[in-house]
């Protein structure tokens, strides 16, 4: 467990282009409770998307919150703050423009909605059987992965983002390195705090 300090003072979510924003009544009220501000600042589209997809109420709050907003939408620069020296834990690295990205977030966003439609992320028993690893879609029931994996290939295609298919010991040899790596660095993110 990572202990932090939360701060709760107000802040902003940019949720589908949009800037709401988060007071102490929202975070009280907020189901996830202070999980919202692990976004403080930030784009936060998938991520509502995926843990309140399907949420009447959350499409609700949301509504209510992009209404509230509308005439108040601040300028905030990304502040995401970047460890150095730790060029082992991205998978790969891209050189493309914020243009380019916004691009392919937008498209990978139409995608996930696509499959949404075609019925990929409905559940099935099989689910449980399977155990393939796969974290593009973490709602997609494993299931439907034979049966999109060429709308991932032909996207990743389009996108020149390389599409890499690891045998299964050789996914798992490399997934335990890369837990590893991420341990390594929250040991001494933890350890730098203390």
């Amino acid at each position: 467990m990572v202990i932090r300090d939360i701060d709760t003072s107000p802040f902003w979510l940019k949720i589908d282009g949009k800037w709401v924003h988060i007071d102490e009544s929202v975070m009280k009220a907020h189901p996830g409770g202070s999980a919202i501000t692990t976004y403080r600042n930030k784009e936060a589209t998938t991520v509502f998307q995926t843990f309140h997809s399907g949420s009447a109420t959350a499409g609700k709050w949301l509504a209510k919150l992009k209404e509230e907003s509308r005439d108040n939408q601040p300028e905030i620069k990304d502040t995401e703050e970047i460890l150095k020296g730790e060029d082992t834990i991205n998978m790969g690295t891209f050189d493309i423009s914020a243009e380019k990205a916004e691009q392919i977030a937008k498209a990978f966003d139409k995608l996930r909605l696509d499959l949404r439609k075609e019925g990929y992320f409905q559940s099935d028993k099989v689910w449980y059987f399977r155990k393939i690893e796969h974290h593009l879609f973490p709602t997609m029931p494993r299931h439907s992965l034979p049966k999109m994996m060429p709308r991932v290939k032909e996207f990743c295609k389009e996108y020149d983002i390389p599409y890499l298919v690891d045998d299964y010991f050789t996914g798992w040899r490399l997934g335990v390195e890369q837990f590893a790596n991420v341990a390594r660095v929250a040991e001494r993110k933890v350890k730098s705090l203390f």
